[in-house]
């Protein structure tokens, strides 16, 4: 969808994710982490994806569409910019900000 792969992307994420820590003179070293919380299977909601989805359901809502699709979320997150870490990723991800949405992800029908 984006021209990078889950693995691409996780390395991006937990490469940011040092970047930052560095900054702040934490080591992390090789260990994990940003874990999720015990006995979840997802990490709690961000704001920053909550106004993500919000922003995906207006973009729907533009299009007369009854469903937020993935095309939508992409839009979304291609509008926001730095320092959020969406933008940050999608730009270690080389992703152009100004993509469109429909050129980057195929439309479903």
């Amino acid at each position: 969808m984006i021209g990078a792969d889950l693995e691409q992307a996780r390395a991006a994420a937990r490469q940011l994710d040092r970047t930052a820590l560095a900054a702040l003179g934490i080591d992390p070293g090789e260990s994990p982490f940003a874990q999720k919380p015990v006995g979840s299977r997802h990490a709690p909601p961000t704001s920053g994806m909550r106004a993500a989805m919000a922003r995906a359901f207006t973009i729907a809502s533009g299009e007369h569409v009854r469903e937020v699709e993935p095309r939508h979320l992409l839009q979304a997150l291609l509008e926001l910019e730095p320092p959020d870490p969406a933008a940050a990723l999608l730009h270690a991800l080389e992703v152009p900000q100004n993509t469109p949405a429909s050129k980057a992800a195929p439309r479903k029908f």
